[in-house]
């Protein structure tokens, strides 16, 4: 059988072989040999058609690794972000949650205490004119404003050791200081420490006290008026 006969043949290849040798089918028989074995090769592939699409997963995959990743699910991230918010907030205070001593506050408070007598308290027949702070021998008195010390005196009758500090509008006064770092004409600044506090039965510049405390005045220059020092 020429070539060409062969490949044009429309019996098929087992066809043709059979009868180039006489009808014998061994050809055929191995044809078929080799269409079985083939076939159990792609029976014992696994099934793949149930499994899923990983193309298809990914785009999931990735959304859930953001959202599981997500501050707003993770309890820890969000106490770390509530953390930083509040360090940030107390670092960056805005105008109105400025503590009490800011160098731009008009209402500086000297030192920290509890006020054991208010301003115009009456004392049998006298008004207290100022206010008193309960604290600790020692303590540091801080300059409530800006200006000139007017007085700066020890003396152990009285109001004791005195420091007087001026802006020219207003004067603040303090009694009962046991010890004073500042002198007449000195300039100061707000939140300077001028001073320690005293009172007690053992200090020098104690004056009339009874007892351990700051006694704060605060005087109008224009009308020589004691006003509280506290407002």
């Amino acid at each position: 059988m020429r070539y060409k006969e062969f490949k044009e043949s429309d019996d098929g290849w087992s066809s043709i072989l059979s009868r180039a040798y006489n009808g014998t089918d061994i050809f055929s028989g191995a044809l078929d040999a080799i269409k079985n074995s083939v076939s159990k090769n792609n029976s014992d592939k696994p099934d793949n058609s149930d499994k899923p699409d990983n193309k298809s997963d990914k785009p999931t995959d990735k959304l859930d690794n953001k959202i599981k990743k997500s501050p707003s699910n993770d309890p820890d991230e969000i106490r770390r972000t509530e953390i930083d918010a509040l360090i940030k907030k107390f670092n960056n205070p805005s105008p109105k949650s400025q503590p009490t001593n800011s160098t731009a506050n008009q209402n500086y408070m000297p030192v920290q205490g509890k006020v054991s007598s208010l301003f115009g308290a009456k004392r049998g027949n006298r008004t207290h004119q100022g206010v008193d702070i309960l604290v600790i021998s020692g303590t540091e008195i801080k300059a409530p404003i800006s200006g000139q010390v007017t007085s700066a005196a020890m003396d152990n009758t009285g109001c004791g050791g005195t420091i007087a500090i001026s802006d020219g509008t207003v004067q603040h006064k303090f009694c009962h200081c046991s010890k004073i770092n500042v002198r007449v004409g000195q300039r100061v600044k707000q939140g300077d420490v001028v001073g320690l506090s005293g009172g007690g039965s053992k200090d020098i510049g104690r004056g009339n006290a009874s007892g351990a405390h700051l006694h704060w005045e605060k005087k109008i220059l224009a009308t020589g008026a004691d006003v509280n020092p506290m407002d």
